[in-house]
């Protein structure tokens, strides 16, 4: 038995148990979740540790190394594709380098006095 059902704009095929594997999913469905749950390599662990050591980096803690404008540009290639609270779209970075920094707390600093 085939049915149609709509849930957040989207249409889903709705079978019987006995054609559950055939559903149509939101997402990736659940074969695609558990094999990227069940993933034994390389990248799966890497990306695990670094979940598990997460933490909060405080102003002290910063180093005077400055980090590589390649870098720079991967990372918010990465940060692009970040789910957003409800598709607020586009996401505007500005990066401040070497004396943009101290221009900006100048700035900043004379705006906090008046």
């Amino acid at each position: 038995m085939l049915s149609t059902a709509s849930r957040n704009g989207y249409l889903y095929k709705i079978w019987n148990a006995r054609y559950a594997p055939y559903c149509i999913s939101p997402h990736y469905g659940r074969n695609a979740l558990n094999d990227i749950f069940s993933m034994q390599n390389t990248v799966y662990q890497v990306i695990k540790q670094a979940i598990k050591q997460r933490r909060a980096i405080f102003p002290p803690s910063y180093i005077k190394k400055e980090i590589p404008k390649t870098l720079l540009v991967e990372l918010l290639e990465c940060a692009n594709t970040a789910p957003t609270h409800k598709l607020t779209q586009p996401w505007r970075f500005i990066i401040f380098r070497e004396n943009g920094r101290e221009k900006l707390a100048d700035q900043l600093a004379e705006q906090y006095k008046t």
